[in-house]
């Protein structure tokens, strides 16, 4: 369960009855190597707004995004990832500079009707089923306009007046 965790965001806290097992508990019964990766995995999963690498062929989790344009490091290959755009490191230019590409893949998800988590960023498909997401970083919200669930003003979850 351990080591599932650490590959599967959705497995993770691991779980048994549906209570989450403390990783204190595991740590004895657990190799060190298993361990220390749990632990990374911990780290990267309960960052809202995850930061990997830019270089495609890494990718690596590199820590929370920030708000300003910073030269982040990454731990693995050590490409420059900035910050706030997550794209390639632009020293000397503003992240405003690289929103061709922010906006082909704005009109990419308008035109697919994608929707995009509000807390954690990443883009969700809906192929089937309802409108009620539950992202990858735990955040719930709704599909249609993209504001937290239960909490946007979508017409279809209107409560009619003679039910109330």
């Amino acid at each position: 369960m351990f080591r599932k965790a650490t590959v599967d965001e959705s497995l993770f806290p691991p779980k048994c009855c549906q209570l989450e097992i403390p990783s204190g508990q595991a740590r004895e019964r657990l190799d060190i190597e298993l361990m220390l990766l749990f632990d990374r995995k911990a780290l990267e999963f309960g960052t809202a707004n995850k930061l990997y690498c830019s270089e495609p062929r890494c990718s690596a989790f590199i820590g929370p995004a920030t708000d300003e344009a910073s030269w982040l490091e990454c731990p693995d290959c050590s490409a420059l990832t900035c910050g706030c755009c997550k794209s390639a490191a632009h020293p000397g230019t503003a992240c405003s500079d690289t929103d061709d590409l922010n906006n082909m893949a704005k009109d990419m998800r308008e035109k697919q009707g994608w929707q995009r988590c509000f807390s954690c960023h990443h883009m969700v498909e809906l192929s089937v089923g309802c409108y009620h997401i539950i992202c990858a970083c735990k955040a719930q919200f709704c599909y249609l306009c993209g504001a937290k669930w239960k909490e946007c003003g979508c017409p279809q979850f209107a409560v009619p007046p003679d039910i109330i």
